[in-house]
Order: structure tokens, then C-alpha cells, then sequence
């Protein structure tokens, strides 16, 4: 029965696992079933340059079907293919006078592009470049404050990516809008910082480079300044303008074509002279306003000049020959322009067409035709009065209204965000709960059975671990037992073998085997030595006032015969006459000796061997420095290790047993010090002992 209830237990948390991975599979095939490769920009101008090429020819709407063949014929659907068919057909219905489908595809692109995170740099530029194609097409459409709207939302995007730099055409855009809505201050501003963006932004061969920007910034702050009544400025800018048309026709900025450069710089400088001219006839200048008007004329009213500029100087040419009564040149004028406006329409020098018109008859007494021409004119003046009128009050409605939705869609969208991810926090944790809860019960009767077993397991071992330290500690007491009582009788045979061979009567061959002897002895006698150095954990020696000078200079004593086997000196230089430290003498002259030994067996024959002692921060410390065969890096992390395989030969081929390092840092730390070395291949060794100094004990 319980293993039947064990297995319906993991069969409902196989369930709910695979359950909670499809949901997640699902959610996350949704949220990136868009997320495809972004098609490369060479690509993209190979599937929509057919359909540029149509453009030329006045083909919009088979511009479209080629955009839509195009894009069906691919394999796969992504967000950028549907975003960018979108922005071609918004153009082209804007080229074809289809308001509504225009509104409608630029909408779409720009929805697309802004679900996109403005983290991803790519979907970034995307954004402002749908929002600042919508305004333009808006701004085309004679919609200038949605226009704005969208300039303003693409200038904002532009400026929080930090490229500034690039936010040019929306200042001259949004400056040019401002300007037609008669915001002359706003619209200079905008000027003005696009000016600047051209200064401080100059990259030579790009298109920020193009000095013809430079020259059209500083008429359109002319005209702006000239609008406002400053008139001291508009003089200026245009100074600064023409100065800039030279500039360029010399560098052959407009055109690397000769004759097309000195055509373009003459347009401008005709421009440019018409705005001088108004700037003169407002203030009283009239004469030399007409000189300019005559010489704009010159360069604009031309098929490669600016018919719009020059349809505007011709109205300002005519009125000031009426202001002057000079009716034969203001009839002239105004026929000229009748036939300009026959070939380019423009609405605005229609409309002052009209008024000169009946100026002019009333002037020649002419009634019928001043009536006539009257009546046009208040019946035009009065429409697109109407038509500005309505434009304007609808832009403030739809600027308030468009506020309002924005905020309202901002803080849906924020709500909306946050429910989601409170919602999905919600079923997380609840599946998780239920998954806890199920493996709690589940292992909490586990856990009870294996607690009993556990237990058992522990008082196991704690025995077995008392029995081993037992076990231990006899183990450390007999070798130390067998350890003393094998010291006296090879201690005996190496004295007995040293006697032999000092008597002249002994042959080579027993000499040889008696050598034999006597090093087995020595070195049987050296391993004896240092197992009798290891202390079991926990053994504490008596300790005693000390002089550690007095244990140094002992143990060279003692050991100097055997440096004198290997030709070699060693040097004791105390800088203390005494060195009280708290230990057990026998213990310490064992870590001393230990160290000399070791300065002896791995230094070469005639060698120095140099200890130093002292008082070091506080503390007794010496030193034996050796200039022998020294530690490789490689095992300088195990030589402390008691046995360790850190061995090496002597340069005698003196053997090593891996215990005197060990015991020389056992000893150190009974005695509340430690030990540190530093040493090089080849070059020797150095060990260093630190010990606290013992003032009274």
C-alpha cells in the first residue's frame, strides 16, 4: 500500500512539473515568435529598390504591388519585413493623395516598431526613424500639429539614445512647421539648434557636412528675425548666408558639375536676396529694396531657380510699385506672375494676386474689374481663413486629446505590465507551493525513518573514532618506546665501525663494508632521532627562562664536526647579548638542530652557512641561511607535511626521511611561534623562526 501511494505521489509531481514547462514553452513561443533575424540592410535594398524605381515614373501603384510580392514571396513573416512594407506603402499612398491609407500604414509601422524594447539599438533607430517618416508624411499632408507630434516623439527618441547628431532634419522639420503656424520665436529656436547641431557635429564627407544646410539655416533665421522685427539680426544672417554661398560655390558643394554648382549658388544667393529686400522695404529702404527684388529675380524666376521664391518676391516686387503708384511696372509684374502661377500653383500668391489686382483696377478707376477681382479675393481670403481657422482649433483639440490618451496609454501600459507580472508571480508561486508541499510530505516520512538510522550511524563511528584515537596514542607510544630503545645499540654499531676503521690493520675490503656499516648506522640513527621529535596532538613540554643565543651556539657546537665532514663554516652573528624566550630548552635545540642539519645536508662542500638572532617587532626570531641546492617551487607548498614526499638528496647523496620540517614546525607552534623560509633553485634557502619573548616566567 505505501509503495502504491509512493508512486501516485511521484506520478502528481511528474504532472504538474510537465505542465508548468509547457505553459512556459507556450509563453515564451509567443513572445519570440517575431524575434527572427533581422534581414541585413543590402537585402533590403535590393527587395525594395524595384519598387523605388517606380517612383521615378509615376508608377505608385505598382510601386505597392511589387512592395507586397516582395515581401510575401519570403519564406517567413518577422516584424521588420512588416514594418518596413508598411513605411513604403504609407509613402506611396502619400504620393498618390490617399490620406487615410497613408495614415493607416504609417500607424502601423510606427506600432511595430515601438513594441520593441528601446534597449536593442536596432529597434531604437527603427522607432525614430517610423515616428520622423509619419511626421513627415503628416507635414506633406498640410497636417502640421500631428506632424509636430510625431517630430517631437522622434527627437525624443533620438536625444535619450545620445545621437543628437542625428536629430538635424527633426529641428529644420519641426522649425519649418513652427514657421507656417506663424510661431516665428519657436521656429527660429529650431533653426538655431539645428545650426548649432551642423557646428558642432561636422563629419566631412557625410551629409551633416553639406554646407547647402548651413546656408538655408541662416536664411531661415533671417526670415524669422525679419518677421519678428529684428531687423539688425536678419541683416546679419543674411550676411552670414551669403558669405556661406560663396564659400560652397568655391569648394563646389553644391555640385562637382561646374555649371550645375554656380546654378545652385545663384538660386541661393537669389533667395537670400529676396529676404535682404524685405528686410529693406520694411524699413523704408524702398529704393534698395527694389534693386534686391530685381536681383532675386534674376537668379530665381528661371526653370533652374526656385519658382515658389520667386511667385513670393514677384508680390513683394508688385506691392512696393504700388506703395510707389508706379502702376505700369506693378501691371507688368502682376501679369508675369499670372503666368507663373498658371504653370506652379501656389495658394498664397494667388490670393495676394488677387488683392493687387483689385488694388490696381480701383487705382485705374477701373469698377467692373475692381469689383470682380474684389470679390475673388475677400471669397478666396475668407476660405482659407475658414480652413486655418478650423486647422487651428482642431490641432489644439487633438494636441490636448492626444495628451491626454498618451498619459491615459502610458499608465494603461504600466498597469497592464505590472498585472502581468503579478499574475504570473502568483501561478509561479502557487506551483511551487504545491510542488513543496507534496515533496515535504513526501520526504517528511523519509526523513523519520532515516533519522533512526542515522543515529545508529553516529554512535557508531563516535566509537570506532574513540578507538582509533586510542589506538593512535599507543601506536605513537610504542614507536617512541621502540624508537629510544634502538637508539643506543645503533648508536653503538656507528661508534663500534668508526673505531674499526681508525685501526691501521683493517684490509680495503673490510674497510669498504665497515663504511657501509657505519653510514647505515648514521643514517638508521638520524630517522631514529626524528621520530623521536614528533609529540602526539595535545602533549604539552615544561617550559622554562631561556636564552636563545645560548641553544644556538650549543647546537653548532654540536653539530660543527659533521659541517667539517663537508669542509663547510658556520656563522653565528647574535645582534642581542641575550634572547629570553619561554620553552622547553630540549624541544628547542631540537627544532635548531634540525635546521642546521638540513642547511648542512643540502649545501655544498666549503660552503657558508650563516644564522642570524635578534629581536623583531617584538619578538625573538633567527635565522640559518644557507647557499645550497635550495627548494623547487613546486614543493615548497608540502615540505611542513610530516612524512611528506617532498624529499630531496643531500648534495653528499645524503638521504632524507620527510620529518625534520614537520617537527621544526610542530615544535614552533607548541611555543606559541612559527616558521617561514624563502627560497630559489640553485641559489639556497633561507628559514626564519619567529618565538614571543619571555620577560619573566
Amino acid at each position: 500500500m505505501n509503495k502504491y501511494l509512493r508512486i501516485c505521489r511521484l506520478r502528481l509531481i511528474s504532472v504538474i512539473f510537465i505542465l508548468f514547462l509547457i505553459c512556459a514553452f507556450i509563453l515564451a513561443s509567443c513572445h519570440n515568435a517575431r524575434q527572427l533575424p533581422l534581414i541585413p540592410q543590402p537585402e533590403l535594398n535590393r527587395m525594395f529598390g524595384l519598387a523605388n524605381t517606380q517612383i521615378a515614373k509615376h508608377n505608385f501603384r505598382k510601386a505597392i504591388d511589387i512592395v507586397d510580392s516582395v515581401c510575401k514571396a519570403k519564406k517567413f513573416r518577422s516584424d521588420q519585413l512588416d514594418m518596413l512594407r508598411y513605411s513604403h506603402d504609407a509613402f506611396y499612398y502619400q504620393l498618390m493623395g490617399k490620406r487615410d491609407s497613408t495614415i493607416l500604414f504609417a500607424d502601423s509601422a510606427v506600432l511595430i516598431a515601438d513594441r520593441h524594447p528601446m534597449t536593442d539599438s536596432i529597434w531604437l533607430r527603427y522607432s525614430y526613424s517610423q515616428h520622423f517618416n509619419k511626421g513627415n508624411l503628416l507635414y506633406n499632408l498640410g497636417e502640421v500639429q500631428p506632424a509636430i507630434d510625431e517630430f517631437f516623439k522622434a527627437k525624443n527618441i533620438i536625444e535619450k539614445a545620445g545621437e543628437e547628431c542625428h536629430a538635424h532634419q527633426i529641428y529644420h522639420l519641426i522649425g519649418l512647421a513652427m514657421y507656417q503656424q506663424q510661431r516665428y520665436a519657436a521656429a527660429r529656436s529650431y533653426f538655431v539648434h539645428t545650426l548649432q547641431i551642423f557646428d558642432n557635429c561636422r563629419h566631412p564627407g557625410s551629409r551633416i557636412d553639406n554646407d547647402y544646410d548651413r546656408q538655408e539655416m541662416l536664411n531661415n533665421i533671417a526670415l524669422c528675425d525679419e518677421k519678428l522685427g529684428h531687423y539688425d539680426s536678419a541683416r546679419l544672417y543674411c550676411a552670414k548666408a551669403l558669405a556661406q554661398i560663396s564659400h560652397s560655390e568655391n569648394l563646389t558643394a553644391y555640385s562637382s558639375n561646374a555649371r550645375y554648382n554656380e546654378e545652385a549658388a545663384e538660386r541661393n544667393r537669389g533667395v537670400v536676396y529676396g529676404t535682404i529686400a524685405q528686410i529693406l522695404y520694411h524699413t523704408g529702404r524702398t529704393d534698395s529694396a527694389e534693386v534686391f527684388f530685381k536681383r532675386s529675380l534674376q537668379f530665381t524666376n528661371k526653370p533652374v531657380g526656385d519658382i515658389g521664391d520667386a511667385q513670393s518676391t514677384q508680390v513683394h516686387l508688385a506691392d512696393l510699385y504700388f506703395q510707389q503708384k508706379r502702376y505700369p511696372l506693378m501691371k507688368n509684374i502682376l501679369d508675369r506672375l499670372d503666368k507663373s502661377l498658371k504653370k506652379q500653383y501656389n495658394e498664397d500668391a494667388r490670393l495676394n494676386w488677387e488683392r493687387l489686382m483689385y488694388q490696381y483696377a480701383a487705382a485705374k478707376h477701373l469698377v467692373l474689374p475692381e469689383l470682380a477681382y474684389y470679390k475673388l479675393y475677400i471669397s478666396m481670403r475668407d476660405s482659407i481663413a475658414l480652413v486655418k481657422k478650423e486647422q487651428r482649433e482642431t490641432d489644439l483639440n487633438e494636441e490636448l486629446n492626444t495628451r491626454s490618451q498618451r498619459l491615459e496609454i502610458s499608465l494603461l501600459k504600466k498597469d497592464n505590465q505590472l498585472g502581468k507580472i503579478y499574475l504570473w508571480i502568483v501561478l509561479s508561486l502557487s506551483l511551487l507551493a504545491v510542488v513543496i508541499i507534496v515533496l515535504v510530505l513526501y520526504n517528511y516520512r523519509r526523513s523519520r525513518r532515516n533519522v533512526k538510522i542515522l543515529t545508529g550511524l553516529n554512535d557508531q563511528i563516535g566509537k570506532q573514532k574513540t578507538a582509533l584515537e586510542q589506538a593512535n596514542k599507543e601506536k605513537d607510544r610504542i614507536l617512541n618506546v621502540v624508537a629510544h630503545d634502538l637508539r643506543s645499540p645503533v648508536g653503538a654499531t656507528e661508534y663500534l665501525a668508526d673505531s674499526m676503521l681508525m685501526n691501521d690493520e683493517v684490509d680495503a675490503r673490510a674497510a669498504r663494508s665497515l663504511g657501509l656499516i657505519k653510514q647505515a648506522a648514521k643514517n638508521a640513527l638520524e630517522l631514529i632521532n626524528e621520530l623521536l621529535g614528533l609529540r602526539p596532538d595535545g602533549a604539552q613540554a615544561t617550559k622554562e627562562r631561556t636564552d636563545l643565543n645560548q641553544l644556538i651556539a650549543g647546537a653548532i657546537e654540536i653539530l660543527r664536526y659533521r659541517a667539517s665532514e663537508k669542509q663547510q663554516q658556520i656563522l653565528f652573528s647574535p645582534t642581542e647579548p641575550f634572547l629570553p624566550v619561554a620553552g622547553a630548552p630540549e624541544r628547542l635545540m631540537r627544532l635548531i638542530s634540525n635546521l642546521i642539519v638540513n642547511a648542512i645536508k643540502f649545501s655544498h662542500p666549503e660552503a657558508r652557512i650563516e644564522l642570524t638572532a635578534g629581536i623583531v617587532n617584538d619578538r625573538a626570531e633567527f635565522t640559518v641561511t644557507d647557499q645550497g641546492i635550495g627548494i623547487p617551487e613546486h614543493l615548497h607548498a608540502d615540505i611542513f607535511d610530516t612524512f611528506t614526499t617532498a624529499k630531496q638528496q643531500g648534495t653528499s647523496g645524503e638521504k632524507s626521511f620527510g620529518l625534520g620540517l614537520s617537527i621544526c614546525k610542530q615544535i614552533a607552534a607548541e611555543h606559541g611561534g612559527y616558521i617561514t623560509f624563502k627560497s630559489r633553485s640553485g641559489v639556497g634557502t633561507v628559514f626564519t623562526v619567529s618565538l614571543p619573548l619571555c620577560d619573566n616566567i
